[in-house]
């Protein structure tokens, strides 16, 4: 994900997931280039990116800060150095994206694969965060992490624990091989004080009377965090094909039950006769 900052995402309309940024158009030729900051990147391995993107990893960087980082705030220097400490330097972004980035307003996209351990990651089966911070107006507008896994760090429940019930829990079941049966969800939750989300994508289990949305390690299988400027809604800036509703308007359950629920035993169910609204028609 180096020609790495021709970001991988998947297509919203097949993962149900937010896509980290949009093909942005490349500056015609007649455009001056923006001089750019000189920020030496790190040497790193999987295990320090790892850390470094963990949201309650360190006590000096509260959300909504992730790696430095915090939206609102900071500018294209601020959103070079979050770069820098995970390995990632000018050269490694395509030339159309760093240019719009430094003049104040695009997205600045990476897969992260600069840790000094990368090769021996990729054939244990890793797979490199994907990243993107957006600029608008000179500054961070939101930060994505998405991972292809389901690090401890996003873990659920620890979420859950770590900051008490979201202020909103949203819910797109997938119809992908059975018009009838939800295959896939995504869940998503939101705090508005901490102007940050959490996104998670996985396959429902159950049977034809009711599917579980189990947010485990053998159910989930890619996570995604953000963190947004102040009066920036969580995830408007690219919604997904899938509908995503509230959970308490489309089910019943409130985030004070669902974050019981996760705690209790991972899952929530999810009967037949509330599926419809999802279904596509």
């Amino acid at each position: 994900m180096l020609a790495a900052c021709q970001a991988k995402a998947t297509p919203a309309a097949t993962t149900g997931a937010p896509v980290i940024g949009a093909q942005p158009v490349p500056p015609q030729p007649s455009q001056t280039p923006t001089p750019l900051p000189v920020i030496t990147p790190e040497s790193v391995t999987t295990q320090q990116i790892a850390q470094r993107l963990d949201p309650f990893g360190t006590p000096g960087c509260q959300l909504p800060c992730l790696n430095g980082l915090t939206p609102g705030n900071a500018g294209i220097t601020d959103a070079l150095a979050f770069y820098a400490r995970l390995g990632i330097g000018v050269s490694d972004f395509v030339p159309g994206d760093i240019q719009r980035a430094v003049s104040g307003n695009g997205n600045l996209r990476a897969n992260l694969m600069r840790a000094t351990d990368i090769t021996q990651a990729l054939n244990a089966g890793y797979s490199p965060p994907e990243t993107n911070v957006f600029m608008k107006d000179g500054k961070v507008e939101y930060a994505y992490v998405r991972n292809e896994i389901y690090p401890a760090s996003l873990d659920a429940a620890h979420v859950l624990s770590t900051l008490g019930a979201p202020d909103q829990v949203g819910l797109s079941l997938i119809f992908t091989n059975d018009p009838n049966t939800p295959n896939n969800f995504v869940v998503q939750l939101t705090y508005a004080a901490k102007q940050a989300g959490f996104s998670y994508l996985g396959s429902t289990t159950g049977d034809a009377a009711a599917r579980q949305v189990c947010l485990n390690n053998t159910a989930v299988r890619e996570t995604l965090i953000g963190v947004f400027a102040p009066g920036f809604v969580p995830f408007s800036d690219n919604p997904p094909t899938p509908r995503i509703l509230p959970l308490y308007d489309s089910t019943g359950i409130s985030p004070a039950s669902f974050t019981n629920a996760i705690a209790s035993s991972g899952c929530i169910s999810i009967p037949s006769d509330q599926w419809l609204q999802w279904r596509p028609q």
